[in-house]
């Protein structure tokens, strides 16, 4: 099964100079903030840009971050 690469991700992520691991970062402060924890890496961020689905709770603090 071929997925299309998160290019709206990417490039949200490079205007902001963020890097996998910043990214997970702030997903993971973000969601503790709301009092949620959320076990985002560096990882779980490049199977996101690669096309992989993201949980839509997580997808929340992504926007959020």
């Amino acid at each position: 099964m071929s997925r299309e690469p998160n290019h709206p991700l990417a490039a949200v992520m490079a205007e902001a100079g963020a890097s996998n691991k910043g990214l997970a970062r702030r997903v993971r402060d973000v969601a503790l903030r709301h009092g949620a924890h959320v076990g985002a890496t560096h990882v779980a961020v490049q199977r996101w840009l690669d096309g992989s689905g993201i949980q839509a709770a997580t997808a929340a603090y992504v926007a959020r971050s």
